[in-house]
């Protein structure tokens, strides 16, 4: 596993990547250390920061933040969410870029239309914001302002979207 900062429009990322792809995207205020020895428990030991495997994603997002990229080719790691937001996630994904979906929507588009509460809570924990987009949610309610890099970030990345 390597980890890397980067500097983005949207302030400081905190990378994660296995074998199997990019595993974490935390945003400055999400300690790096308490992600980093999270992720450690769940997938395996961490190596050395090595900015090389990594230039990918920075590359992309980067590409994204620019508005030249409307979505990613990089590979995901999903081994730190269960079955059930995987499948919310994968839902997620299907979200054209420049959309959203309320909470509700995105229910009944992972098959589970009676859970919207719960699939609220799990696009909140998504472990992979930018690369898989839990900004194109529109929220609701006393915890419409919930994102990972704050509510300003997600209206960033909304009018970065908006302007197509």
């Amino acid at each position: 596993m390597t980890y890397r900062h980067v500097d983005m429009a949207v302030g400081r990322l905190f990378l994660v990547r296995t074998q199997r792809g990019v595993v974490r995207v935390a945003f400055r205020d999400q300690d790096a250390d308490f992600v980093l020895d999270s992720v450690t428990r769940q997938v395996g030991p961490a190596a050395e920061a090595r900015c090389g495997q990594l230039d990918d994603v920075y590359r992309q997002i980067v590409e994204y933040l620019d508005g030249d990229r409307r979505e990613f080719a990089v590979p995901l790691d999903t081994s730190l969410v269960g079955p059930a937001q995987r499948e919310v996630l994968r839902a997620l994904c299907a979200v054209p870029f420049g959309a959203a979906v309320t909470v509700g929507e995105l229910a009944v588009a992972a098959g589970r239309p009676a859970e919207a509460a719960a699939v609220g809570l799990e696009v909140a924990a998504n472990p992979l914001p930018i690369l898989i987009p839990c900004h194109r949610v529109l929220r609701v309610g006393p915890d419409a302002a919930v994102y990972p890099g704050g509510c300003h970030v997600r209206h960033q990345l909304r009018a970065l979207e908006a302007r197509g």
